[in-house]
């Protein structure tokens, strides 16, 4: 049944009604069958959630009004959210270590919006990465940026490490004095020199910040140092990346100005009601982070190395120092490079905690998937020949070893 195939509800039948809900019903499942039984999913920004937390999205709270900070919350019975909301802040100021989180936030997208707002005023300039270094759209004239009126400077680029160029960064913020300087992003091939972009942001008076939208699991997970800690004044994200969690944003600092204006801005600004299901959820993915994170960061190094290796020797990529988390690019027509790593969406999460970390709340009978993607698995990522995929092993036998980049060989998925 097509979408102009369904009437105005006033005309509507029971019957008409009935098979627009059977259309839904198939549209659900047929969206599970896609990325869950018949594809690898490799978006970076796609994930798979704790079936546990993704069962209480839909715990009837999503219903309840949440106004306020928990103990001066305007509605009554609000006792068992307040305490929800509390836990959240405290677990994810815990994973992140930071002294202050704003977890009242739709999307990575509004959490940019926020910390603009918190750091600058429409008409004030700011220097963002261009989208050839993984700039979001959020630090650009169409995004939030644009759209709250600031003044867009593109940072310079070393494109050899696919980062800023730190050098041409301060002369460029000597000239055109930015309130604001952001870095990271949706490609992030090694650690962004965040240490000396801090350098060049005091140089002039501006604040830092570190957008890590993608890169939030590999902090999560300690397996690079955390933005904050090297100097960047503010960090956000959005959280079913990397991070495994509801689609939601997170605003971190250890400044407590900013944290009060963010505060501000959250509410009564911008944030009046909110999804608190999406906080319970964010919970219960912060405690598998706090019993496993660790093990899952290492997982991701492996894995995106693995197809790293895979790409290069099918020459389907360009690549440079892919020593760390080793994210992938893949050039394309489209003038902007494709991303398929950084840090990888792991293939679903839950074939991807090595043996003997398994974490408790994780309880999924679902079949997992191929092991292709996984080094030293007795299937072989297929490799590109002559124009199709060549599922046999590296050296032409099926029963041969893995191929020669793929040296780390973690514990059989789950």
């Amino acid at each position: 049944m097509a979408a102009d195939d369904i009437s105005a509800f006033g005309d509507s039948t029971l019957g008409d009604l009935d098979r627009v809900t059977a259309r839904l019903d198939e549209l659900v499942e047929e969206n599970r069958r896609i990325h869950e039984r018949e594809s690898l999913n490799l978006d970076p920004a796609s994930n798979v959630m704790n079936p546990r937390a993704e069962a209480l999205l839909s715990a009837g709270l999503s219903t309840r009004p949440s106004l306020g900070v928990p103990g001066e919350k305007y509605e009554t019975g609000l006792e068992a959210i307040e305490q929800i909301e509390l836990l959240a802040d405290d677990l994810v100021r815990r994973v992140f270590q930071v002294k202050h989180v704003e977890l009242r936030v739709a999307s990575g997208a509004i959490a940019n919006l926020y910390a603009f707002m918190a750091t600058c005023q429409p008409g004030d300039t700011v220097i963002v990465p261009p989208a050839e270094i993984g700039g979001h759209v959020t630090h650009h004239r169409a995004g939030a940026a644009g759209l709250y009126g600031l003044n867009i400077v593109e940072a310079p680029v070393d494109a050899d490490r696919v980062t800023v160029d730190v050098d041409a960064l301060a002369e460029l913020a000597q000239r055109v004095q930015p309130r604001l300087i952001t870095i990271g992003g949706s490609l992030n091939l090694s650690p962004h020199p965040v240490g000396s972009v801090r350098e060049v942001a005091d140089s002039v008076g501006a604040h830092l910040l570190f957008d890590a939208a993608h890169l939030c699991g590999m902090f999560a997970g300690r397996r690079w140092e955390s933005p904050l800690t090297q100097g960047a004044h503010l960090m956000t994200m959005s959280t079913y990346k990397s991070l495994g969690g509801p689609p939601a944003g997170i605003i971190c600092t250890d400044d407590d100005t900013l944290a009060e204006r963010i505060t501000a801005i959250a509410h009564p600004g911008l944030t009046a009601n909110f999804d608190v299901a999406k906080t319970a959820a964010l919970a219960l993915t912060m405690l598998d982070w706090i019993e496993c994170g660790a093990a899952y960061a290492d997982r991701m190094v492996e894995t995106a190395r693995a197809l790293a290796c895979r790409l290069r020797e099918a020459g389907l990529c360009r690549s440079s120092g892919l020593a760390t988390t080793s994210p992938t690019l893949i050039t394309s027509r489209s003038p902007h490079p494709k991303v398929v790593s950084a840090p990888l969406p792991v293939c679903v999460i839950r074939t991807c905690w090595p043996a003997g970390s398994v974490c408790r709340r994780r309880e999924s009978t679902e079949a997992s998937l191929p092991t292709a993607m996984f080094p030293g698995s007795d299937s072989a990522p297929p490799r590109w020949s002559g124009g199709a995929w060549d599922r046999k092993k590296p050296n032409g036998s099926p029963t041969g070893s893995p191929g020669p980049c793929l040296t780390a060989t973690p514990s059989a998925p789950r």
